[in-house]
């Protein structure tokens, strides 16, 4: 995929470190992204809650704790 190089996590890959990517894919989708117009207004935080939860829970899956 075009731009997951910009992350962390090649370094943390390549000295043997567990790494989770998570990417909303902002700059392929936003026509916003970094500029004037990439305002507070523009978030739908009912959508960013959800996905919030279900990220934390992918999260403690990951790392072995229940729930």
């Amino acid at each position: 995929m075009p731009g997951v190089g910009w992350s962390d996590h090649w370094s943390f890959w390549q000295q043997g470190y567990q790494a989770l990517m998570i990417t909303d894919t902002a700059p392929f989708r936003y026509p916003h992204y970094h500029t004037d117009r990439d305002t507070a207004d523009k978030i739908d935080f009912d959508r960013l809650s959800r996905v919030t939860d279900g990220i934390s829970k992918v999260i403690r899956d990951f790392v072995g704790l229940a729930g």
